[in-house]
């Protein structure tokens, strides 16, 4: 017999006649002895993520879990799902909870499945160009683990040194990379997933694997990753100073077609900032700048000089290119500066881009406002906005509506927010597009009825979904209505404090092994 059978055989011959078994935590540390923990303290570290919001609203749906597993391969998370599927226990998935959708917050309290420890590289097949990794892997420590074998990721998040595989394609979107490759759903081929009756399936199918991706850990938990990857090879970076974003679209259109790798745009406001946190000084001070990553075999000087003399542009020194995409793991490196940054993150068409960035200058012209894009294929660029604040005084709670702006000039101009989660779940239907949203909200309802995975995300059913929807409704028209006043009130940044002055880290949570 083997020595998790032992264990289970054993505690129920322990308590038979008794009704401790009816609490699914006993059950589980049988089942999973040392990989589970109930204790209050632990527990705490998991009734949020990164996100900044009011207290007020957080108070609305901040649930401590009463369990928290950290499974160490996919026959454990399978004993998790059937066994919270037995007992009626809600599950939230979790990865670094990096995110600030939301979508990590176990808002009916439940249990939470922490695949920190599921962080293996399980393959590595060159010759075909992919790996098979598990949901835990941090995006950096498989590049170099990829490097050992000639391969590298086709695509990358900024929060790469410290956001998980599994993370990401249950956020889904783009960042380094997505110029040439789109977004993570075309870099995954293959997934494992337990479903919520704890049964594990493989699934390869585009049309399937997209219901996976994006989906924050409503249909399952994903337990395998496979990857495509792209060879090895030296890159070449470019920087571009436009006085002006009116040219973007075609700019970016043309570069796409000269087989640029990756594309970041900076306006001179988040460079300043930059500057000011890092204590030094921005390269550009007024207009954009746009940093282009090409594989050095395609990297053309002549053909880029022509670009920018084609969009009255100017093609800056190889050391500005070089230092920002050193820097391209910090997208957010301006908050180390300051208790609080107001962020709005949107998709939108780079065709509308200027009149976007024009709209939301002018309503917040009293503040400091930064803008960072990442260049997606077909035309696409996730941006986001930046406005520095302070969160230590009463009215920061009113101008927290600051951030809501750019979310709100996004919708007439073909844009959407960047992602759904628990926040916005309101919005979900725009930012899947409604036939998609149709198609998961379907499956949602057939494959877990009782709504018990990662509830209040995305969509679902039920009256703890109908609460999760109506409060995602009222902080979009609530925002809406209050954009007058939080534009009324001038934000009140702090000093930025130069690099090297980092916040205390952390501490760390860890359940013990037997």
């Amino acid at each position: 017999m083997r020595a998790a059978e032992a264990r289970e055989a054993g505690f129920r011959r322990e308590t038979k006649g008794m009704h401790i078994m009816s609490d699914y935590r006993a059950v589980l540390s049988c089942r999973l002895a040392g990989k589970v923990s109930a204790d209050d303290d632990i527990c705490r570290a998991y009734d949020h993520d990164l996100g900044e919001m009011p207290g007020v609203l957080l108070g609305l749906f901040r649930r401590r879990p009463s369990c928290v597993v950290l499974p160490k391969s996919a026959e454990d998370v399978r004993e998790a799902l059937r066994t919270a599927s037995e007992h009626d226990i809600p599950v939230t998935p979790r990865g670094q909870a990096s995110s600030g959708y939301g979508g990590a917050m176990p808002v009916r309290g439940g249990l939470v499945v922490d695949f920190a420890r599921m962080n293996r590289v399980l393959a590595v097949d060159a010759e075909h160009g992919f790996a098979d990794v598990e949901p835990g892997v941090v995006w950096t420590d498989l590049a170099e683990r990829l490097a050992e074998d000639g391969l590298d990721l086709r695509l990358c998040p900024t929060s790469g040194p410290s956001s998980t595989v599994g993370g990401w394609f249950a956020m889904g979107g783009s960042g380094i990379g997505s110029l040439m490759f789109g977004g993570i759903d075309q870099a995954v081929s293959e997934i494992d997933a337990v479903g919520p009756d704890g049964e594990l399936r493989t699934i390869s199918s585009r049309e399937e694997l997209a219901l996976w991706c994006g989906s924050a850990g409503i249909l399952g938990c994903v337990t395998r990753l496979r990857l495509v990857c792209r060879p090895l090879e030296p890159l070449r970076h470019a920087a571009l100073h436009l006085h002006s974003a009116k040219d973007l679209a075609r700019l970016l259109e043309e570069a796409e077609g000269m087989a640029a790798y990756s594309g970041t745009l900076l306006s001179a406001g988040y460079l300043a900032l930059q500057a000011e946190a890092a204590g030094g000084k921005a390269p550009v001070d007024a207009g954009f700048l746009l940093n282009l990553t090409f594989f050095e075999r395609k990297y053309d000087r002549a053909a880029l000089e022509a670009l920018a003399l084609r969009h009255g542009a100017r093609l800056l020194p190889d050391e500005t290119a070089g230092h920002e995409w050193a820097e391209r793991f910090h997208p957010m490196r301006i908050k180390r500066g300051g208790p609080a940054l107001l962020c709005g993150e949107i998709s939108l068409p780079a065709k509308n881009f200027d009149r976007l960035q024009a709209l939301a200058t002018r309503l917040l012209g009293r503040d400091r406002i930064g803008f960072e894009a990442f260049c997606g294929r077909g035309g696409e660029m996730a941006v986001l906005v930046y406005i520095p604040d302070s969160n230590r005084d009463a009215l920061s709670l009113f101008r927290m509506g600051k951030a809501m702006v750019p979310l709100h000039l996004a919708r007439p101009l073909g844009g959407r927010v960047y992602s759904a989660g628990l926040w916005f779940n309101c919005q979900s239907a725009r930012v899947f597009g409604r036939e998609h949203y149709r198609r998961l909200l379907k499956k949602k309802r057939l494959d877990d009825p009782r709504n018990l995975m990662n509830p209040g995300k995305i969509c679902g059913a039920g009256r703890h979904f109908a609460f999760c929807r109506a409060l995602s409704l009222g902080i979009w028209f609530g925002t809406l209505c209050a954009l007058p006043l939080s534009m009324l009130l001038k934000a009140r940044p702090v000093r930025l404090a130069p690099a090297g002055a980092h916040a205390p880290a952390a501490a760390n949570v860890s359940i013990k092994e037997d």
